[in-house]
């Protein structure tokens, strides 16, 4: 048998490469994907219907074993509802979800039947295979030569387990929606709900509204932008579903008060999270930017359209929807009584 160990780490320094490198390449290489685990996220489910609808022939079949215990949110169904669509027109699979028996595993296979096939055995629910999110530490074994008994289980026991989605009746959960930020290991979740400074409506000491532009690939559209091609394959990756960037426009970076020289600093959200961002590009402040991963920043201002029922997954942000929150530009604000930058994405408050 053999095996390669895969850890995931959120260490920069770490030998190893993520799991989700992995998976990418792997799927760049094949023609069927088999995927076991118990829970589903919105953005790997964005980003693996972007890839097939990107690359067509690849069959891919996905089971959740543990969510519909616990219940889906209106943005997972609808990102699982598109991508079961998807490959039922296309007759290239199914998404099957357990509703009798818990399956907690986590199983990905690579070429399955084909001379070539190879199993993923580790800890990552699918949400490690997407780039919009930072890595927890996973680890696990890809199984190559020897994986044709972990193979015929998936195939002959864990899908029986499932129905296809297609057939089901599932109401979203009536929890409350949470902020996808939750999921980012270098976003810390705060004490506060909603900052101090918003909460006592403090007068910040410098405030710039910084727009939101809705064009076809630009600001909150990166996703919809030319993905990367892998160049062995010919086959194209899907940019994550979250990366965004802001691009203030000249009358704000050339503020004095405006951060300035690729700086870098801390940013407190109207929900109550923090994050480092930073500004580059042209002149050193052209771009802002959360940093350390660019789906950050998006992951923030999504988040609130998708929790308002505006943003379905894999749709653009057009200025219809931005007209409909209320919204087309986020308050980014300084305070010099707490020494605090805090973004203001909230709707239905004085914005001023």
């Amino acid at each position: 048998m053999s095996l390669e160990f895969i850890a995931d780490s959120p260490n920069p320094k770490s030998p190893f490469k993520p799991f989700r490198d992995r998976f990418w390449t792997l799927a760049s290489q094949t023609n069927r994907l088999d995927i076991a685990v118990g829970y589903v996220d919105v953005a790997s489910l964005v980003e693996l219907n972007s890839y097939i609808e990107e690359n067509s022939k690849i069959q891919l079949n996905l089971l959740v074993g543990m969510q519909y215990f616990e219940g889906f949110t209106v943005p997972q169904l609808s990102a699982l509802n598109a991508l079961a669509n998807r490959l039922h027109e296309e007759q290239l699979g199914n998404i099957l979800i357990s509703t009798r028996v818990h399956y907690h595993g986590k199983l990905y296979s690579f070429g399955a039947n084909s001379p070539g096939e190879c199993v993923y055995v580790g800890s990552g629910n699918l949400s490690s295979i997407s780039p919009s999110y930072s890595s927890t530490y996973e680890a696990g074994v890809l199984v190559s030569e020897g994986s044709r008994p972990i193979v015929d289980y998936m195939q002959s026991t864990l899908f029986k387990l499932g129905t296809p989605l297609n057939k089901l009746e599932i109401k979203p959960t009536n929890r409350v929606l949470k902020s996808p930020l939750e999921k980012m290991d270098t976003v810390e979740k705060t004490e506060e709900s909603v900052p101090a400074e918003l909460a006592q409506e403090l007068t910040p000491t410098y405030k710039f509204a910084i727009p939101i532009k809705a064009t076809e690939k630009s600001n909150l559209n990166v996703f919809f932008g030319k993905g990367r091609e892998h160049k062995a394959t010919g086959r194209t990756l899907s940019r994550p579903w979250y990366e965004a960037e802001l691009i203030p426009g000249t009358a704000i970076t050339r503020n004095k008060n405006y951060p300035q020289n690729k700086a870098e600093f801390d940013v407190v959200t109207d929900n109550g999270f923090k994050f480092k961002c930073n500004v580059n590009g042209q002149d050193g402040n052209k771009n802002l930017r959360s940093s350390g991963s660019l789906s950050i920043l998006g992951a923030y201002l999504k988040g609130h359209l998708e929790a308002n029922g505006l943003l379905k997954p894999g749709e653009k942000v057009t200025a219809e929807v931005l007209e409909k929150y209320g919204r087309s530009t986020v308050d980014f604000m300084y305070f010099e009584e707490t020494k605090r930058w805090v973004m203001d994405f909230r709707t239905g408050v004085a914005n001023g």
